[in-house]
């Protein structure tokens, strides 16, 4: 990820007990020069299972107009 966008990479690996629950945290950010980058996937997560995703996620820099 450069600082006019691209693309990351990143596999989850989940292991569940079964009882537990999933953390609803994002699954990255990137802080830095006073702007965070977030994302987040959405996916369904079994109760005890091992799974592992692949995920992509495209940053791109965008003009907000104030």
């Amino acid at each position: 990820v450069s600082s006019y966008g691209g693309k990351l990479k990143y596999t989850i690996s989940y292991v569940a007990g079964q009882r537990g629950t999933a953390i609803e945290d994002p699954d990255i950010q990137i802080i830095g020069n006073d702007i965070t980058l977030v994302a987040r996937q959405p996916w369904q997560r079994g109760q005890g299972t091992r799974e592992s995703r692949q995920f992509e996620v495209v940053f791109r820099e965008v003009s907000v107009l104030q």
